[in-house]
Formats: C-alpha cells, sequence, structure tokens
C-alpha cells in the first residue's frame, strides 16, 4: 500500500529537519565556550553526577537522528506495520493514514525532546524537573490517541451483523 504524503506530514517533517538542524548547529558554536570537562548526565534531584569531554556533546542528537531514521525507514514500508487490519478492509487506508501520522509525529516529538535536551547540555544546565514525566505523557498520549484513531477506523468498517460478533466475543 503507498500512502502519498499529506501537507500535514511535510510540515512536520520539516519541523523536525529544521529542529535537528538548528540545535546541531547551536551545539557546534557552544563547543569553544564549554570547558574540557562537561556534565553529561543529571540524577532526578537536577544534580550533575556523571561528567565527560565535550566530545560527548554530540551524543545526544546523534542518538536523535539515529531514531528519527529508523522511524523514517519503518514509515516507508507500511506492510510491515501491525495495523490490525487486512489491506482489503474497507478503512484500510484510513487506518495506514493514522498509523503513518503517528510515526511523523512521535518522530518528531523526539526531535523536539532530543534537541531540548542537547541545547541543556550544551549549557551545562539540567532539564527542567517535569521534563521525563513530559516527554512519557507525551509519547504515550500520541501513542493512545492514534491507536484509537486505528480502532475507530476498524470499527467503522465492519459491517452491522460483524460488529454484532465481534461484540458477542466480549461478553461473558
Amino acid at each position: 500500500m503507498k500512502l502519498k504524503t499529506t501537507k500535514f506530514e511535510f510540515l512536520l517533517e520539516l519541523i523536525a529537519f529544521v529542529i535537528m538542524a538548528a540545535s546541531l548547529a547551536y551545539m557546534i558554536m557552544m563547543e569553544e565556550s564549554l570547558p574540557q570537562q562537561i556534565v553529561t548526565h543529571y540524577n532526578a534531584q537536577g544534580v550533575a553526577d556523571q561528567w565527560g569531554s565535550r566530545s560527548e556533546l554530540y551524543k545526544v542528537p546523534l542518538l536523535g537522528m539515529i531514531i528519527y531514521t529508523f522511524a523514517t525507514v519503518l514509515q516507508r514500508f507500511p506492510k510491515r506495520w501491525n495495523v490490525g487490519i487486512s489491506p482489503e478492509h474497507k478503512n484500510a487506508e484510513k487506518a495506514y493514514r493514522y498509523t503513518k501520522d503517528m510515526i511523523i509525529v512521535l518522530k518528531t516529538e523526539i526531535v523536539i525532546f532530543f534537541a531540548y535536551f542537547g541545547i541543556c547540555t550544551a549549557n551545562q544546565q539540567p532539564p527542567v524537573s517535569f521534563f521525563l514525566p513530559s516527554v512519557l505523557i507525551i509519547t504515550f498520549g500520541t501513542i493512545i490517541v492514534y491507536m484509537m484513531k486505528v480502532a475507530l477506523a476498524k470499527k467503522e468498517g465492519l459491517s452491522p451483523e460483524a460488529r454484532m460478533e465481534q461484540k458477542r466475543k466480549w461478553l461473558p
């Protein structure tokens, strides 16, 4: 199944690319002003608990780019996604579109999270205390919203008889 790129998807891809490039450029500009040893990790209280060389500054954006690239490759092969709907289903394209949108939204969120964390590292400042809970809530919230959209698309494409059969499976 070939899904065309929508304006929404193109815009999110563009935003993610610009944020990746801008955060990397910022880190390159900041590198010379950093001491030889920099803080590379903060504990839950925001206290530095790990140090490393300035070159470790690039681990954060590199990891973000690796995850972004993996997700980009994944989104190119919709037949590999476990959407729970056969390609012949009435609303299969809708379900696959939602899944592709979810991947692109998650990619953009991940880029934003890694850019923020990289900039914090370049500034030698701990991230805000609610950073990790925010990342988890936003990421899992996105997954839940799009999974619900896929489930509704699957349900909408069923005939009334198939819906009744599905309900009977769940009733005691």
